[in-house]
């Protein structure tokens, strides 16, 4: 379980990596120059206030509340997020599809997804699914995200909740069956 843990902490590590510099260097200056402008103006505006309450002994103001008075900042949020599972999404569609059921973070563990019906990596369709899942598990909903990965610890197999889902199997090199062994097999 513990190599499967550091794989994916490294995959998000590489997706957010990307999503970060796809945001601040390109998508962001591009499509939300406004939201960019008014994001540092409530910033500011809010360590002003956040410095004047503390002097003061008052409550702190909540910054979600100085953000919320801004459209443009509100609207490049939404994009910001949008773009942020679309790369997630993206990051794990393609590598457990074309890299054979691994990812960056699996390889340089040796370990691999397969399909619980096949013993083979999961085709189109699984790959998919596991990706939306994962995404939206990962970046839509938190408490659902630990619900799914916490089911890891209760189950013989150690299986995620999108894993049960997709009727997948995340397994170290040396459990591959022979058919299936690639360079990449049940994880302890």
């Amino acid at each position: 379980m513990g190599y499967r843990c550091f794989a994916f902490l490294l995959d998000c590590i590489l997706a957010g990596v990307v999503t970060l510099f796809l945001l601040d260097r390109i998508l962001l200056p591009l499509y939300h120059p406004a939201g960019l402008e008014e994001m540092k103006e409530t910033m500011q505006a809010y360590e002003a206030a956040a410095g004047e309450a503390l002097d003061n002994q008052t409550e702190v103001p909540q910054l979600f509340d100085y953000m919320l008075k801004s459209d443009n900042v509100m609207d490049m949020l939404k994009f910001i997020l949008s773009i942020s599972m679309l790369v997630f999404f993206t990051y794990f569609f393609f590598f457990e599809l074309f890299m054979r059921g691994t990812t960056l973070g699996k390889k340089m563990f040796r370990i691999q997804t397969i399909s619980m019906e096949t013993s083979s990596p999961p085709g189109f369709m699984q790959a998919f699914l596991r990706a939306a899942m994962k995404t939206i598990m990962l970046l839509g909903s938190i408490p659902f995200t630990w619900l799914s990965f916490i089911l890891a610890f209760f189950t013989s197999q150690k299986r995620t909740g999108h894993d049960i889902l997709t009727r997948t199997l995340v397994v170290s090199e040396m459990h591959l069956p022979a058919k299936v062994k690639t360079d990449e097999s049940v994880i302890n």
